[in-house]
């Protein structure tokens, strides 16, 4: 199947609403807002029907990402979705103890996602590898820090 690449924290949004509000979820971090993912739109304006794209009639495109209904009426949108192999969601809940715990966690989860589930890593092995011992050795030097949901405690440390 396929899901949308930005999920907004409530339910009853529209696709056109998702792109005039320009919606980002707990991802934009990584994979920007909605409107990032919206390849072409139909709008209907004060002076007629009107296709743009980022790069056809790219002012009108930028105004209405975001621009919460003021440009006109959303009549169609194309949106690059995200491949997926399930309906089914998997949750997973984790408590912080402050801010900095909570951003560095996410991004921690993003890369994982990214690789294992997805098969699209966001950064090259490498780099993922360098950014894991470092964490190693983060956690190591200030046990305190480390968590039963830290990638050092799920996943296998990268081959030497």
């Amino acid at each position: 199947g396929w899901f949308v690449p930005v999920t907004p924290g409530t339910r009853q949004v529209s696709v056109g609403g998702a792109i005039a509000a320009d919606v980002h979820g707990k991802n934009h971090h990584v994979d920007g807002s909605f409107g990032v993912h919206v390849r072409e739109m139909r709008i209907a304006t004060p002076i007629g029907i009107m296709t743009c794209t980022p790069h056809q009639n790219s002012d009108l495109f930028w105004a209405t990402v975001g621009g919460m209904g003021l440009t006109g009426f959303i009549l169609e949108a194309t949106v690059q979705l995200l491949a997926i192999s399930s309906d089914h969601v998997l949750v997973d809940t984790v408590k912080h103890n402050d801010l900095d715990g909570v951003m560095a966690d996410m991004i921690a989860h993003d890369h994982n996602y990214r690789y294992y589930v997805l098969d699209q890593p966001s950064i090259a092995d490498d780099e993922y590898d360098r950014m894991f011992l470092e964490l190693q050795q983060l956690e190591a030097q200030y046990p305190e820090l480390a968590s039963a949901s830290s990638p050092t405690a799920t996943r296998c440390p990268p081959a030497p």
